[in-house]
């Protein structure tokens, strides 16, 4: 009986084999799934509440975790500093309306904690992907994270513009606020205060 070499027959397993691990590769790299699920892995998780207008708390293999919806920050209608107000009440009550009683999914963009102890992330609702970073941001209850680039800035400026313009969530008290302090006089400088000539024998 003729024996076949074995490098020939390791060859010959090779090209049979890879055809098929390519078409598999493939027909994953093809699946319908939406694009913005390309960060890997995606962990499940249950939510659990809001802190805010942009953390939320979640369970993890029956761990809870503080998580900062990555890209976006708080949109303050007044134009104040003060951290929390009417912003954070409102986004967190449009969260717990998207959310209560759902599972998410998480890709996690950093490898690292802000200086909060939360960890930036991507969040998509499991029920339908409804990708909340972006959401909230349509909704017009945040902004643009405009301090670093990332990933999804480009969408997520176009949804700030759109809430904007249309004056959707806190953007039409934002707006207001914004068109009063344009409008507010301001007060002349008094220019020669230093300038003014001094006689001594006064």
């Amino acid at each position: 009986m003729l024996r076949i070499p074995f490098i020939l027959t390791l060859i010959y397993r090779t090209l049979i084999f890879l055809p098929l691990l390519f078409s598999g590769i493939t027909a994953w790299a093809n699946s319908p799934a939406d694009e913005t699920l390309e960060e890997n892995p995606m962990i499940s998780a249950q939510f659990i509440n809001v802190l805010n207008g942009n953390t939320i708390i979640v369970r993890i293999n029956g761990v809870n975790d503080r998580l900062h919806l990555a890209g976006v920050t708080m949109l303050n209608p007044q134009l104040s500093t003060v951290p929390g107000g009417p912003s954070g009440t409102k986004a967190s009550s449009s969260i717990w309306d998207l959310l209560k009683g759902e599972h998410v999914l998480l890709a996690f963009p950093y490898p690292h904690r802000d200086q909060y102890g939360r960890m930036p992330a991507y969040i998509y609702r499991q029920s339908d992907l409804l990708f909340l970073n972006h959401e909230i941001i349509l909704q017009g209850y945040g902004q643009t994270n405009r301090d670093n680039t990332f990933k999804y800035q480009d969408v997520f400026l176009q949804a700030e513009h759109d809430a904007r313009q249309a004056g959707d969530g806190l953007w039409k008290s934002r707006l207001l606020a914004e068109e009063q302090l344009a409008q507010k006089p301001q007060l002349p400088l008094p220019q020669d205060i230093f300038a003014c000539d001094i006689n001594p024998d006064n």
